[in-house]
């Protein structure tokens, strides 16, 4: 680890220095309480054919199905709104032929942004 000071700053010691946040230890300490009859919970059944065509043909992409119980996630995109088939979903509790993707919220949760910076736009702009 390299730490660089610029001219004129005094006094400054590394031992003083304290984490902006602790990070969750599951993906459920950032969910929020989506109702379990919620129109994010969808079937997204062309993603899990998708997924058996993709390992058919022998390429490596697989769903990411999350379980609230998992310490991390995978890489979320830019157009994340857009349900793509190998970015994060949480599977629904009861039924599990059902799953969603991340609210902007818990988006900004998982990724350490401040919250504020989303408020007042739509879905899809806020998970961009």
């Amino acid at each position: 680890c390299v730490v660089a000071l610029s001219h004129g700053i005094d006094g400054f010691e590394l031992e003083k220095v304290q984490p902006v946040r602790t990070k969750e230890s599951r993906i459920q300490d950032i969910l929020e309480p989506v109702p379990l009859d919620s129109e994010r919970w969808k079937s997204f059944d062309y993603l899990a054919e998708k997924e058996l065509r993709d390992k058919a043909a022998g390429k490596g992409f697989s769903r990411q199905l999350l379980t609230g119980d998992d310490e991390f996630c995978g890489t979320i995109g830019k157009d994340y709104a857009k349900c793509r088939s190998t970015e994060p979903f949480i599977v629904h509790p009861e039924q599990p032929e059902l799953s969603r993707i991340f609210t902007p919220t818990e988006h900004c949760r998982v990724k350490g942004i401040p919250e504020e910076l989303i408020q007042g736009l739509s879905d899809t702009i806020a998970h961009q």
